[in-house]
């Protein structure tokens, strides 16, 4: 009984302790997140689409350059290569003179292309493990990368923020500004008006 009664005391003082401090904060929200994205329309000359039409090709080139390695890889020695590895084989390629074109685009819109290669690579193996546990059913899973071909679409070219750079003008001046692009010779007009017609600024002429 008396080992009870200690027990109790004990536990009245270590409740009156812990009311004796004051009570914690509340935990504070996480503000969320806002992600903007700017829209601008932009109106290259012909000789500035058709380098951007080359980028593009070149990015799809290094794409099924990739699938071949990798499908030929895993016949060989039934593994994959991944970003690190396949990466390293850009400079190799861009050094055969056959190749020179490789150099034409921004490095890191091929970077890119290797990341993107990278990331359907392993969701095809993420969804294969899936299947085999049961947990996905085999017509949802992903497949192989597989070779791309220009009528798939327009394609996409990745720039870094290195690569670029906005010149604002004037509110009275008819363009709004220019795009800078690594690897071109001339700027881009940009606009965020849709349908406007700007003009393409060569800034050599003025």
């Amino acid at each position: 009984m008396k080992l009870a009664q200690d027990r109790a005391a004990e536990r009245r003082r270590d409740l009156e302790i812990v009311a004796s401090y004051p009570a914690l904060p509340a935990r504070p929200e996480i503000p969320e997140t806002v992600q903007q994205a700017v829209v601008f329309r932009l109106y290259p000359n012909k000789a500035q689409a058709q380098a951007f039409r080359s980028w593009i090709g070149a990015g799809r080139w290094v794409w099924n350059r990739f699938v071949d390695h990798n499908a030929k890889r895993y016949d060989e020695t039934k593994t994959f290569a991944f970003h690190s590895e396949l990466t390293k084989l850009l400079p190799e390629w861009k050094k055969d003179p056959e190749l020179a074109w490789l150099k034409d685009p921004p490095a890191i819109h091929l970077v890119d292309v290797s990341r993107r290669y990278d990331a359907a690579l392993r969701r095809f193996l993420a969804d294969r493990a899936k299947v085999a546990a049961g947990t996905l059913a085999r017509s949802r899973a992903s497949g192989f990368p597989t070779f791309k071909k220009k009528r798939d679409g327009e394609g996409s070219i990745y720039l870094s923020s290195q690569s670029l750079k906005l010149i604002r003008r004037r509110a009275t001046d008819r363009a709004r500004g220019w795009v800078e692009i690594a690897n071109l010779d001339e700027t881009v007009v940009w606009s965020q008006g849709a349908g406007e017609k700007v003009r393409t600024y060569n800034p050599n002429k003025g």
